[in-house]
């Protein structure tokens, strides 16, 4: 979990951003929203596609940047474990579906 946190603070992590950066996947965008890039920002605070997890955890849809610095690492932690664990459930479902894809591998 703690590899997931500190991917996600620094933006080194498996959103489309950064993987498209290393050239995993030919888009950048949200898979949700398909007109903002998946970055860190985006996937914290902005997301529609998160907005029900991020109103369970600090009781708004969205976050501005400006209230990251408000953040809790264990809120955090949360939302990026819920986050994972939806990811990881994408991930198998797609592998035993299409045989060895790229969330296979990041499942594991």
């Amino acid at each position: 979990m703690l590899r997931l946190v500190v991917g996600v603070l620094l933006g080194h992590a498996h959103l489309n951003q950064h993987l498209s950066i290393m050239r995993v996947v030919d888009n950048p965008h949200c898979n949700h929203c398909q007109g903002s890039y998946e970055t860190a920002a985006h996937f914290i605070g902005e997301c529609n596609g998160y907005a029900s997890l991020r109103g369970e955890i600090w009781e708004k849809p969205h976050l501005h940047t400006d209230h990251f610095q408000h953040v809790t690492i264990r809120d955090l932690v949360s939302f990026i474990g819920n986050y994972a664990d939806s990811r990881r459930s994408q991930s198998l479902a797609l592998a035993s579906t299409s045989g060895d894809g790229i969330w296979a591998h990041l499942a594991a």
